[in-house]
């Protein structure tokens, strides 16, 4: 009974570790999103327009159908 009592422990820690961590990210997605909503509200946002600029030539070698 003593192994069956380890890996329980063993899960419960793991779910620990998981929930914190998952919380963690949450907390630092919420903090992200707060300031970039802010800086979108305040007009801070900069954005930069670049020509799209048309691909230089490029080289297809024809298709050779194998038998």
């Amino acid at each position: 009974m003593a192994l069956a009592t380890d890996v329980q422990t063993n899960e419960e820690a793991t779910r620990a570790a998981a929930k914190e961590a998952v919380s963690g990210l949450a907390a630092k997605l919420n903090d992200f999103l707060a300031r970039a909503t802010a800086e979108v509200s305040s007009g801070q946002v900069q954005t930069e327009t670049e020509s799209i600029q048309e691909p230089t030539e490029s080289v297809q070698a024809p298709a050779t159908e194998q038998d």
